[in-house]
């Protein structure tokens, strides 16, 4: 049998707590490094938008923020319900989160009203800032908020000039929108030197709700003619509504009426182009940014982005009305529904 010496056995004794502390360091660091650093708070307003997030995580990945380890993200949808919203974006604000986004324009402004004197930043996306009190302008938009510009007066600008080469013949549009809608009225007023070059003339339909559409449209019938010569719709919530989009579409059918928009089109669709933005893009932008905001850099002095455009065609509803569409638009569209 050995023997050691009392000098040996307190040796190993200081030995293995040496390693028994370094190794709880070691286990303590290693925690402590899967503890996020940082915590975003997001607030999507409109389900239309809600995949702008998934763009947002996508590059934020990229840029190496991980899920879990070194940022977490809070995230919450809500479909204008106002008094909700609020208490989200307190409960951020109670959370200290690094950073609040927020989509599209109405939950926008209700987080800059909320976040404002809390040194929070709030990032936009799909917003309008035309119209709206979100920013003091693109260049410095100053009070702790900056974002991804959604550029509505530009899309219905261009969407009303390709609409006018292809029918250079209309006279009279129908637009309905969203009673009230801060986004509109920017809108409408972008369009106000195009309808007087062309002479067209646009019949606004203020409606409260997406059931009214339906008969508003009946209106437009007077002893089976109608009073339009095509459809066309702005950015705003009522014709993003699944239903409207469907009553429409089976209208402009009925009447072989031409419609154009923003919304995104589907084969089933009666909208023969389409300018829109492209969500995920949206939120990969909306990233650059946030992780400027992380690096150090205020909000407030961030200038705003605008999202890109993206020309949609469908050219299955342009045949069902027997209209051609050029080589050259068709050249210039990112989608084409055959």
């Amino acid at each position: 049998m050995l023997l050691f010496s009392v000098k040996a056995i307190r040796k190993w004794i200081v030995v293995l707590l040496f390693f028994a502390i370094t190794g709880g360091l070691v286990n303590c660091n290693s925690h402590s490094e899967k503890t996020p650093r940082y915590k975003v708070g997001v607030l999507c307003g409109l389900d239309f938008f809600a995949d702008t997030f998934d763009g947002f995580k996508e590059q934020m990945t990229r840029l190496g923020y991980v899920e879990g380890e070194n940022i977490s993200y809070d995230f919450h949808t809500t479909n204008f319900e106002v008094a909700r919203e609020e208490k989200i974006l307190r409960r951020f604000l109670a959370d200290k989160v690094d950073v609040i986004l927020t989509f599209p324009t109405e939950v926008s402004l209700h987080a800059k009203q909320i976040a404002k004197g809390s040194g929070i930043p709030v990032v936009f996306a799909n917003a309008n800032v035309e119209g709206v009190d979100l920013v003091h302008s693109i260049l410095e938009p100053g009070e702790g908020i900056t974002g991804v510009r959604y550029p509505g007066p530009d899309i219905v600008v261009q969407c009303f000039e390709y609409m006018m080469t292809l029918l250079p013949e209309i006279r009279t549009i129908w637009t309905p929108f969203q009673r009230g809608y801060p986004i509109v009225d920017a809108q409408l007023e972008a369009l106000r030197e195009p309808l007087r070059q062309s002479g067209v003339t646009l019949l606004k339909a203020p409606l409260d709700h997406f059931e009214q559409v339906d008969p508003a449209l009946k209106k437009l019938e007077k002893n089976g003619a109608l009073e339009i010569d095509a459809i066309f719709t702005i950015a705003e919530p009522l014709t993003a509504h699944p239903v409207t989009g469907e009553v429409i579409s089976g209208f402009a059918r009925n009447h072989k009426l031409p419609a154009f928009g923003p919304q995104p089109l589907t084969p089933d669709a009666a909208s023969i182009l389409s300018i829109t933005t492209d969500n995920l893009d949206v939120g990969r932008q909306a990233a650059q940014i946030v992780h400027k905001i992380l690096m150090g850099s205020a909000a407030g002095n961030i200038p705003v982005v605008s999202a890109e455009r993206y020309l949609h065609v469908n050219y299955r509803a342009a045949r069902a009305i027997d209209l051609q569409i050029p080589e050259g638009i068709l050249s210039q569209a990112r989608k084409i529904i055959r």
